[in-house]
């Protein structure tokens, strides 16, 4: 995640005579490791997106020990999500699945039969 967001500081010197605001733009690089990738999806359809949920907030501002400059602790937040294809292993149960009392407990539905013009053969040569 690459980014930037501006720090404004305001202070008052001269015994509390004049104000002034220090600004400063901050950078970020930020690698963000994905939890699980399956080892088989297909590098070619990768699509990645990132975003930033909230606005960058100030945790921490602190005077250094030398007095030359202020410490601030930073917390940002991100989304951060992958979409790739993959094969998955489908279970077809022959006849039916009478054994349910007619619940469909786990989302099987017999379809309208358009499986036929698939290719079973598609994805074989890339993964």
């Amino acid at each position: 995640m690459v980014g930037s967001y501006d720090i404004n500081i305001w202070y008052s010197y001269n015994k509390n005579s004049q104000t002034d605001v220090a600004k400063e733009t901050v950078s970020y690089v930020e690698n963000i490791p994905l939890s699980y990738v399956d080892p088989k999806h297909r590098a070619s359809t990768e699509e990645v997106s990132a975003e930033s949920t909230q606005e960058p907030n100030c945790i921490e501002a602190n005077i250094s020990s030398s007095g030359s400059s202020v410490v601030v602790r930073v917390e940002r937040e991100f989304s951060v999500e992958m979409i790739a294809e993959t094969k998955v292993c489908v279970a077809v149960v022959p006849g039916g699945c009478d054994d349910f009392d007619g619940k469909d407990k786990y989302g099987y539905d017999d379809g309208d039969g358009s499986f036929e013009d698939l290719d079973p053969d598609l994805l074989d040569d890339e993964l």
